[in-house]
């Protein structure tokens, strides 16, 4: 996509299966087209995503994700 938009992974099978979840965001983020950002919106209940998330990006993507820019 070549415009900032949001994922909404935060209710449903999301808010117990954070498999499901890494497995969806993934795909979220090849979708977005370099220079913009897609905002992964993720289960409270979860806490913070750059607990479990941001490293798990960074491993698959390496440098074509900004993890300065992911909180």
């Amino acid at each position: 996509m070549e415009k900032n938009w949001s994922a909404s992974l935060e209710h449903g099978e999301y808010v117990n299966n954070m498999e499901l979840l890494i497995n969806d965001a993934m795909p979220a983020v090849s979708q977005t087209a370099k220079g913009y950002y897609v905002n992964i919106v993720t289960p409270a209940i979860m806490g913070n995503p750059d607990d479990y998330l941001t490293d798990v990006l960074v491993l698959h993507f390496g440098n074509k994700v900004d993890a300065e820019g992911m909180v």
